[in-house]
């Protein structure tokens, strides 16, 4: 295999290069051999890889470049290999782009259909009918705050309205008509408009309201609700919005005698609270470990506080979430232990006395 040996001499010194020259007919061979198996591998990529997609595809060919790159086949027989992966290349940045696109669109769908169940409604001044005009603005008021909670609308700020009225030169003041609320709605570019009233009939106060579809021109829905004392605005008005709308009230947790009695704030300033909670264990029989917590309590005897009586803890949102057993009472601190646990107990917590000893 070993052709010739050269050596010569140059100005600096003797050297002497050994060349290995490979005959052309076994370099020749080895080119057909990986020629061969390049043929087999692209017949394997067109029954296998074509159909599994455009990942396997890229990836595939990538390999079969790479790998007869280091097998040293003459890169004129991977051209066509090359051109291939080319276009994919191209037909997978087309496929990104076209999905990015479609996501895009997607989105853009999903904001408009979110736009088109969100009508746009507004609360007009209600009339004033033996009640003060300042009364009924703020009923409307309240009802435009209810209706922001149902998250059903899109509900247009007082002053907004006043401000685009301003502009056309126009006053909501007295627009209590069907006529009125449409020509108003027209200039708001509003769906709906609600106009009502407020009116006091000896011991009882009533609201009604009227929701008008302004493209119809015609009352789609009517409320009127009634109360006799201040304190009942709120459960009203939510009483009104949701029946106006056709949906149901949310169910608030009734309030039980605890929350009941911690609902003053004065009431909560003065009830003991927990400073301190520590988690202990001890030795039961049988060998079993017992978890249990101790609490160290902000009042001691001086302000009531017993040993051993039976306590409620409460929490920061009013709920019996515990008991505690008192320990040892100080001058102005206590300690106890933790029975009947619901929830996990935290500083800050407070106690109702109860004021019964527990033997």
């Amino acid at each position: 295999m070993i052709e010739s040996f050269k050596c010569g001499k140059n100005k600096v010194g003797v050297f002497c290069v050994l060349c290995v020259m490979i005959p052309q007919s076994i370099l020749a061979a080895t080119q057909e051999e990986l020629k061969k198996s390049l043929d087999r591998d692209i017949q394997y990529y067109r029954r296998i890889v074509e159909p599994a997609g455009l990942d396997a595809r890229i990836n595939f060919s990538e390999k079969v470049i790479k790998n007869y790159q280091n097998k040293g086949l003459d890169s004129m027989y991977l051209i066509p290999v090359k051109e291939k992966l080319e276009v994919l290349y191209q037909e997978k940045k087309k496929k990104d782009s076209e999905g990015i696109d479609m996501k895009i669109r997607e989105s853009e769908e999903d904001v408009f259909k979110g736009e088109e169940k969100m009508s746009n409604i507004a609360v007009l001044d209600f009339e004033a009918l033996n009640v003060s005009k300042a009364d009924a603005v703020a009923i409307s008021e309240f009802v435009r705050t209810a209706l922001v909670k149902t998250k059903k609308f899109n509900i247009l700020e007082r002053n907004s309205i006043e401000r685009v009225l301003a502009e056309q030169s126009f006053q909501q003041t007295g627009c209590t008509t069907i006529e009125c609320a449409i020509r108003i709605g027209k200039i708001l570019n509003v769906q709906k408009a609600i106009i009502g009233s407020y009116s006091k009939v000896g011991d009882l106060y009533f609201i009604t309201a009227n929701i008008v579809d302004i493209e119809t021109t015609k009352i789609t829905d009517s409320e009127r609700v009634q109360f006799r004392y201040v304190d009942d605005i709120d459960s009203t008005i939510n009483k009104l919005v949701f029946n106006l709308i056709g949906e149901t009230i949310p169910k608030e947790k009734k309030r039980t005698k605890i929350q009941k009695y911690v609902s003053d704030e004065t009431m909560k300033s003065e009830m003991p609270r927990i400073k301190s909670v520590t988690k202990t264990s001890k030795i039961v029989p049988h060998g079993k470990e017992k978890i249990y917590y101790e609490v160290l309590i902000n009042k001691g005897y001086i302000d009531g506080i017993e040993a051993r009586t039976l306590h409620n803890v409460i929490s920061e949102n009013m709920e019996n979430v515990a008991k505690v057993r008192i320990t040892e009472t100080y001058e102005t601190e206590s300690r106890g232990t933790i029975y009947s646990l619901k929830e996990n107990v935290y500083p800050g917590y407070y106690l109702q006395l109860k004021f019964r000893k527990k033997d």
